[in-house]
């Protein structure tokens, strides 16, 4: 498994999480709609190279969903 994830569902982050508990893991929380996400996405990916020790995973709102603030 790449060190780098897209996670694709609250099931799927559940699982990724749970089948290496013991690996520092960084959440990038991001929404294609926020331009400054597109930044921090190039950041995390090169990070991800550099640090290949490190779980990295990319956490989006479903295709089409704006902002919640609920």
């Amino acid at each position: 498994m790449s060190n780098l994830v897209e996670i694709t569902s609250p099931e799927h982050f559940k699982q990724v999480l749970s089948e290496d508990l013991n690996r520092v893991s960084v959440l990038d929380f991001w929404a294609s709609w926020a331009k400054p996400c597109e930044k921090m996405n190039e950041a995390v990916k090169e990070m991800s190279h550099k640090y290949s020790e490190v779980l990295f995973l990319m956490v989006s709102p479903a295709a089409g969903e704006g902002p919640r603030f609920d």
